[in-house]
């Protein structure tokens, strides 16, 4: 799977330019950390990226298609986002949380099946989330709620993530855990793409 822009920029409403003719082509399998101070722009280009915002100019494009011509569904197969973790809207246990992730592999009346609940729970032992997993998200800590946020998404068995700086609120041993799991994704096959402020995260991987 290839993700592509073209000559993409992004003026904000009040006229700063927060972009300015982007490109970028990433391919399957590949690692690709995005660095950059606060207000930089890292997460302007994230979200216009994969459609949230529009840009001003240019065009994303995955497998050569524009991102704004293919439907939401297929779309969201493809793609997962992990947004940095802001709080919890709504009590959901951390496992119910997870299998939102196989909301794309599903009809929208469906309940999960086996096959659904076991994605999640190998995810979340990946993650070394099992013990949480009847917690409410409205009971973790921001850290806990980052890792549930990117067990989400890795349930959706995407072939693109796409983070928003994943070791924000973590513990340095989970920094580590989030970062060993994106190396260990894109030996598969996976192609991530993540923001950081931390140089040194951005140059080790």
């Amino acid at each position: 799977m290839q993700i592509e822009l073209q000559d993409l920029s992004m003026i904000y409403p009040n006229g700063k330019q927060a972009l300015k003719n982007l490109n970028l082509d990433l391919k399957s399998p590949s690692l690709v950390g995005l660095l950059g101070p606060n207000g930089a722009g890292k997460t302007t280009l994230l979200r216009c990226m994969m459609g949230f915002l529009r840009w001003s100019s240019g065009r994303s494009l995955l497998d050569e298609k524009d991102i704004r011509t293919i439907p939401h569904r297929k779309l969201w197969q493809a793609l997962a986002y992990v947004p940095q973790a802001k709080g919890a809207a709504v009590a959901y246990t951390v496992e119910e949380m997870v299998l939102l992730g196989r909301a794309s592999r599903c009809g929208y009346l469906d309940q999960p099946s086996r096959e659904d609940l076991k994605e999640a729970r190998q995810v979340m032992e990946r993650l070394g989330l099992t013990a949480l997993a009847k917690r409410r998200c409205t009971e973790l800590s921001g850290g806990q709620l980052q890792m549930v946020l990117i067990a989400r998404a890795l349930a959706a068995r995407p072939q693109v993530l796409i983070l928003d700086e994943p070791e924000s609120n973590l513990d340095f041993r989970n920094q580590l855990l989030v970062l060993d799991t994106l190396s260990e994704l894109a030996r598969e096959g996976l192609t991530c793409l993540f923001n950081t402020h931390y140089p040194a995260h951005a140059l080790q991987r």
